[in-house]
């Protein structure tokens, strides 16, 4: 049972990494929506990324531009965070009580 429980610990890390990493390509995403960058490989690339994520919850969340400040990305850093938080948690805990 043991193998088991190293395998839902592995889980939640990397489930923990690739929020943190996406959690941080939402804030360079944003960062760059308010300044002028010319259209690169790596804005492209961000982009194709991120906004399907940010298309997603504006559906959801219609409240999400007021007064012309687009707040979705600070709905979507708080739902990963919510989901990194209890989820990776859940994993985390589960491989424990194996091994």
């Amino acid at each position: 049972m043991f193998i088991i429980g190293y395998l839902f610990q592995a889980l939640g890390n990397l489930l923990h990494f690739v929020i943190n990493v996406y959690i941080f390509l939402i804030i360079i995403h944003s960062i760059l929506s308010w300044v002028s960058v010319p259209r690169n490989k790596f804005v492209t690339t961000l982009n194709s990324l991120v906004e399907p994520f940010l298309i997603k919850i504006r559906e959801v969340f219609p409240f999400g531009l007021i007064g012309g400040v687009d707040l979705t990305p600070l709905i979507g850093i708080l739902l990963l965070y919510f989901v990194n938080e209890f989820f990776v948690n859940i994993l985390l805990r589960i491989g424990h009580s194996l091994i």
